[in-house]
Formats: C-alpha cells, sequence, structure tokens
C-alpha cells in the first residue's frame, strides 16, 4: 500500500494513517453482521456461583460446613474456577478426599486433566516428608486430593488425615466438555 501525499484537509504523507489522526464515529448497524459478532462474543463468557463439595472416594458421606463457596468464569469452553471451603465435620466420609460439584464436567483426554491449586489450607495431617497438597482433576466435575513426598510422590489424601476444622482455598483452570 502506498500512503497518500496529500488528502483536502491539509494533511500528508504517513499522518494520514496514523491512528492518532483519525477521528469520528460510525454507528454499528452501518457495519454489516458486526452486532451479530459482537453479541456472539459476549454469550461465550459466563461466570457464577457454585457449590464446591468434600465426597470420600469410598463413603461421599454428608460433611458439615461453615463456609462453601465457589466462583467460576467460563470463557468459552476454558473455566477458571475458585473453591473456598471450611469443613467443620466428615459426617461418615470414607475414602480418598474430593472435591466435587464444579460447575462443568471436564473435557475427555488424560492430558486435559488440569490441577487444582490449594493457595491455603490447615486442618489436614500431611506425613513426614510432605512437600506439597494439590488437587487433581479425575473426571466429570471431581478433584481428587493428593498429598506428594519426596520418597513417594503423589498418593492420595484420606479423609481420615482431615481435622475439623479444615479449610481448603484453590483454583483449578481447565477445558469443559
Amino acid at each position: 500500500m502506498v500512503a497518500p501525499t496529500k488528502t483536502s484537509f491539509g494533511v500528508t504523507g504517513a499522518a494520514v494513517l496514523a491512528r492518532a489522526n483519525q477521528t469520528g464515529e460510525q454507528a454499528i448497524s452501518t457495519i454489516t453482521g458486526l452486532q451479530a459478532a459482537l453479541d456472539g462474543k459476549a454469550s461465550a463468557i459466563l461466570s457464577g456461583s457454585w457449590t464446591p463439595a468434600l465426597a470420600g472416594g469410598t463413603t461421599p458421606g454428608t460433611p458439615t460446613y461453615t463456609t462453601r463457596e465457589g466462583y467460576y468464569t467460563r470463557i468459552g469452553n476454558i473455566v477458571v474456577a475458585q473453591a473456598y471451603l471450611v469443613i467443620s465435620g466428615v459426617g461418615g466420609a470414607v475414602g480418598t478426599a474430593t472435591i466435587t460439584g464444579l460447575p462443568f464436567s471436564l473435557a475427555s483426554g488424560t492430558g486435559k486433566r488440569a490441577p487444582f491449586n490449594i493457595a491455603f489450607w490447615s486442618g489436614i495431617t500431611l506425613p513426614a516428608g510432605s512437600i506439597h497438597l494439590v488437587g487433581f482433576f479425575q473426571s466429570g466435575t471431581v478433584i481428587q486430593m493428593q498429598r506428594w513426598t519426596v520418597s513417594s510422590g503423589g498418593t492420595a489424601l484420606a479423609i481420615s488425615d482431615l481435622t475439623a476444622p479444615t479449610t481448603i482455598y484453590g483454583t483449578v483452570t481447565y477445558e469443559a466438555a
């Protein structure tokens, strides 16, 4: 493209193309398909709340809570979900500690399993040598809690490792089905 050398407004050269020199407005309705495209983009962004829950992998139980809060933002098929749980009792839950109730199911595929990053936790007893506590998105809407040790790597966190009150606050970013 060759830049114009002079316009009827007295602007010359590259100044004609400079964005800073572009002024004025154009109604959206005068551009074919623009409003529909913008509407489509807005509807692809969702946000809301969800109710995270603790469940045992063997026996879900009926845990009790002081606090259960969950929030999410979904853009297209990518979901960012936060969970905040203060568990006052495990209510007969047995087995691996899981967090359930995520707002959208995980897309299938081993490579699509996402980590649940725990920013803060308390009331969880970890064995000597533990270096990390994480969650691992299993499938559907279930996150399996895991503890990591230097010697054995990741192993499932058991419900029996929780001591009330237990606080878990974390975030997961994943591809929804």
